[in-house]
């Protein structure tokens, strides 16, 4: 999955640079998606992916207490992959998309900061939520 996410951001990346320096392509005059929004969407679902992970190592050591945290980024983590999708290529289903992932990342930020003071990577992640949720509220 972090593969993927990186792999992602590498093809947005690159695909964002070479569009942007390829300004006589017949193709220029085409709006390019919103590389901060991409971004923001990329960076909640792979910090939420670090978080899970931080989760489950706990479940293992038998501490359950971060069993709402994951369970909020089970839910909110493949909306915002497809919102990234919906989003780099410009769909007609960005703008209901992006208020189910809103909501998704209003709950999984909510139970991230209830144990931010004590997991980093939980506040790393409510943090990321914060971002993506102010985008879309931007949008």
């Amino acid at each position: 999955m972090l593969a993927a996410g990186g792999t992602l951001g590498a093809l947005l990346a690159s695909r964002l640079a070479s569009a942007a320096e390829d300004a006589a392509h017949e193709h220029a005059n085409h709006e390019e998606p919103d590389a901060d929004l991409l971004q923001a969407a990329s960076d909640c679902s792979l910090t939420a992916q670090l978080c899970l992970t931080h989760c489950l190592e706990s479940f293992l050591e038998g501490d359950t207490s971060l069993a709402a945290c994951a369970r909020s980024i089970v839910a909110m983590m493949p909306l915002c992959d497809a919102f990234v999708v919906q989003v780099a290529n410009q769909t007609d289903y960005v703008d209901g998309l992006a208020g189910v992932c809103r909501d998704a990342c209003v709950d999984c930020e909510k139970e991230c900061r209830k144990h931010a003071t004590h997991h980093a990577i939980c506040r790393e992640s409510a943090d990321a939520c914060a971002h993506l949720i102010a985008m879309i509220d931007g949008m």
